[in-house]
């Protein structure tokens, strides 16, 4: 069973926009994190972990875009990405 092209860009749109939403929830967090007095329980390189993490999967989803890579090569970096950012 094959998927259409435009199934394939509207995958890789909404990873998009889910990795960027995080990177900008993070950013936020980590300049929080620098310039207020508030302590959380987060380090601030978990931070950049998942930042650069978020990142890669925006990298991933734009070459899913291009049609650089397949949709199941894709799902499996994606979820891989995912379980990394969870578990840190």
């Amino acid at each position: 069973m094959s998927v259409s092209r435009r199934t394939k860009k509207i995958i890789a749109v909404l990873a998009m926009v889910m990795n960027a939403c995080l990177m900008l929830a993070d950013i936020h967090l980590l300049y929080s994190y620098y310039f207020s007095s508030i302590l959380y329980y987060i380090r601030d390189w978990i931070l950049w972990i998942r930042i650069g993490l978020e990142g890669i999967g925006i990298y991933i989803s734009l070459l899913l875009w291009r049609e650089r890579i397949r949709l199941k090569l894709f799902l499996l970096l994606l979820f891989l990405i995912v379980v990394a950012v969870v578990h840190i």
